[in-house]
């Protein structure tokens, strides 16, 4: 099935490679973000740690902006292979 879908991707080949890569970046990054809470609550707050609480805040904000970059650029990615694919047609 791969190879068959492989013979259709033809010279959008990466655009259709980079796109799933920053879509997947994209959810881990969403993932990781109630993670980084959940510590700030289980031993930021638990323990009082006002540092502890703004380092892994920082990198929760770090991770957010990582997130929609990659969101913004899987979106960029698809509609280009989009453009090519209609101008094909």
């Amino acid at each position: 099935m791969i190879r068959k879908l492989s013979s259709y991707i033809g010279e959008f080949k990466k655009n259709s490679i980079i796109t799933p890569i920053f879509m997947v970046l994209e959810c881990i990054c969403e993932v990781i973000i109630p993670l980084l809470m959940a510590m700030i609550i289980d031993n930021g707050l638990n323990n009082s740690d006002m540092g502890y609480v703004a380092k892994i805040g920082i990198l929760m904000l770090v991770v957010a902006m990582l997130s929609l970059l990659c969101g913004a650029l899987g979106a960029k990615f698809a509609e280009q292979m989009l453009q090519q694919v209609m101008r094909e047609t």
